[in-house]
């Protein structure tokens, strides 16, 4: 017997919001912490403070790199940083 799996692309985590590519690395630029990319899933990419602090959220991940790019940081960031609409 064979099972059949289909891929789920993931969805946003809580807590996050989404923003434009620009807004992301703008955002990433302009933050004086050192801000690094956990690939801990194949699908995509948490972003990472050195304390551990997620700070945003990439889809696709390294294994997916041709897939849909969705980009997001947390809320409170985003309510911090920028204009942007939350």
């Amino acid at each position: 017997m064979t099972q059949e799996t289909s891929a789920v692309e993931p969805s946003i985590p809580a807590g996050m919001v989404e923003v434009t590519w620009g807004e992301f690395y703008e955002l990433l630029k302009r933050d004086q912490r050192d801000i690094m990319p956990k690939n801990t899933r194949r699908e995509f990419t948490t972003w990472e403070t050195p304390n551990r602090y997620a700070w945003g959220w990439s889809l696709p991940g390294w294994a997916y790199p041709g897939g849909r790019q969705v980009y997001a940081v947390s809320i409170a960031l985003a309510k911090h940083q920028t204009a942007i609409e939350i």
